[in-house]
């Protein structure tokens, strides 16, 4: 962490920032009281270095704050623990079910230059797996081990509203799941959910990844890369399911959200675990 006291002459501080290897964090305080009419420019230095930096392409936190702000403490808690779950993911795998992101959503990806990046950094790796592989599996099981599978399944939810054709579906391919993850020694996955499932095994994986999330394998919808490197990352922050959707409302005053794509959420994270099984 390099606090920024005052507002930084020359370039002394480049020559600290260029032989740090290990992520950095720039604090920057409020202004002290004191008997001049010039402020230690502390906020204004901090901007002035990571401005700098960025013209190197070196990225660091900011975090700003007097160090007894209880604010300040949690989001330094947090920038801290963030790096330590980057650290903690190491060296993991993280497997992409699909032919890519799904359609129109070109903008979630992760380029191939930053994967790289992020492999050369932290290890971490991302393996393909055909969609028509998992669905080739899938179908192989036999009937009479799938059944039991199946009722298994089907006790996640406190409602199911889907034939049992479709609960021996979706058990099927969750298994085919299983399986992958433990062959590719994936620690999280991004399904690609559309439109090739749908065409060519006739199903929608929603609760699939719900049940991953809860076992504790932290799976994202729509193909999504960055959405399947952030869940592990959570869930290395965490005891608990990790999930990822889209908050598109807030109400202060009841102090509540509304969300969406909320598909791949465990079913602990229900209101008294209550779940359906329902039709889509």
């Amino acid at each position: 962490i390099l606090d920024v006291a005052a507002f930084p002459e020359g370039k002394a501080f480049g020559a600290f920032v260029d032989h740090i290897e290990k992520p950095l964090a720039i604090w920057s305080r409020p202004e002290a009281e004191h008997l001049t009419n010039i402020g230690h420019n502390s906020f204004c230095g901090a901007n002035f270095i990571l401005g700098n930096m960025a013209l190197t392409g070196r990225k660091a936190r900011w975090l700003f704050g007097n160090v007894s702000d209880q604010d300040f403490q949690g989001r330094l808690n947090t920038a801290v623990k963030l790096l330590g779950a980057a650290k903690n993911a190491g060296g993991m795998n993280i497997g992409l079910i699909g032919e890519g992101i799904v359609p129109k959503f070109f903008d979630i990806d992760i380029s191939e230059a930053d994967r790289q990046a992020i492999e050369k950094r932290f290890n971490i790796r991302f393996v393909a797996v055909p969609t028509q592989e998992v669905v080739d599996m899938a179908k192989a099981y036999r009937d009479e081990e799938i059944a039991d599978k199946a009722n298994k399944f089907a006790a996640n939810f406190t409602s199911v509203e889907v034939p049992r054709e479709a609960v021996e579906k979706l058990a099927r391919f969750m298994t085919a799941m299983q399986e992958i993850v433990k062959r590719e020694n994936l620690a999280s996955v991004a399904v690609r959910c559309w439109p090739e499932l749908q065409k060519i095994y006739g199903m929608w994986p929603c609760s699939i990844l719900s049940l991953l999330n809860e076992e504790g394998i932290p799976a994202a919808c729509e193909g999504d890369p960055g959405g399947a490197l952030d869940m592990l990352l959570a869930s290395r922050m965490a005891d608990s399911a990790s999930t990822l959707m889209d908050i598109i409302d807030w109400n202060d005053q009841r102090n509540r959200f509304s969300i969406w794509h909320c598909g791949p959420t465990a079913p602990s994270w229900a209101a008294e675990r209550k779940t359906r099984l329902m039709p889509h």
